[in-house]
């Protein structure tokens, strides 16, 4: 015997549908943020130990008793080990930036940054003022996730050539701004519709602020988020 499904698990309201999306956001980030914890601590810290016993190994060998074979062998073991020691470094960076737990936002986006040269031909700037405010780790991830997205949704669809971001913190808000020589086009069109939706919804579960108007310097258009700090010590929480 089967039953009917109750009408908001078969035809879900728009606002279910968005509670849903924050919902989903809070769990993956707080997925990233696990698994990250536990590839610096738990994998990148094996395979640092392994590398330091092969390198003690090779160190107490006898050069007359060691063949040119083991000592071959040690010497790839330790390259496999550094080389596995950097693709979990990679992976925990694309999970959360150990420099965005460590350092806060604006030293995550100046090491993001630089990598956005392969995909974008012109100009990005960081501009960074004050000291930005102590914001729990998911809320760091979020934002940070956030202006990440902007700026791949502007150097895609904006046509800009030019793009500066400022990130302007005070005692318990920071605001992020990024300023492109493009069009603002972006919101109306249709590729970016889900992409938008993302950053919407991201904003809506840390209660982030969003808005565009015109870039001030380059007559173009500003995007930007405004994040505040909640109450209360952040430090001891994490």
């Amino acid at each position: 015997m089967t039953s009917k499904l109750p009408d908001f698990v078969s035809q879900p309201s728009a606002e279910a549908v968005w509670l849903g999306l924050q919902h989903v956001i809070r769990d993956l980030d707080a997925q990233s943020i696990a698994l990250a914890t536990n590839l610096h601590r738990d994998v990148a810290g094996t395979l640092v130990a392994s590398a330091a016993v092969a390198e003690l190994v090779r160190l107490e060998l006898d050069p007359k008793l060691a063949s040119s074979k083991t000592v071959k062998l040690l010497t790839q073991l330790d390259s496999s080990l550094r080389e596995g020691l950097q693709v979990v470094r990679e992976l925990t960076n694309a999970q959360f930036p150990p420099v965005l737990k460590v350092f806060g936002l604006n030293s995550a986006l100046q090491q993001h940054l630089p990598s956005l040269r392969d995909q974008f031909p012109g100009s990005v700037t960081l501009d960074t003022k004050g000291e930005e405010p102590e914001l729990p780790l998911a809320s760091r991830l979020n934002l940070f996730r956030i202006v990440q997205s902007l700026i791949s949704l502007c150097i895609s669809y904006s046509g800009a050539s030019k793009i500066a971001v400022i990130s302007q913190s005070q005692k318990n808000r920071i605001n992020v701004a990024i300023d492109h020589d493009g069009c603002d086009e972006l919101w109306t069109c249709p590729e970016v519709a889900g992409g938008l939706a993302v950053v919407r919804a991201r904003c809506a579960a840390a209660a982030c602020e969003i808005y565009v108007c015109e870039a001030p310097q380059m007559g173009g258009v500003r995007i930007g988020v405004i994040a505040c700090a909640p109450t209360g010590s952040l430090t001891a929480a994490q």
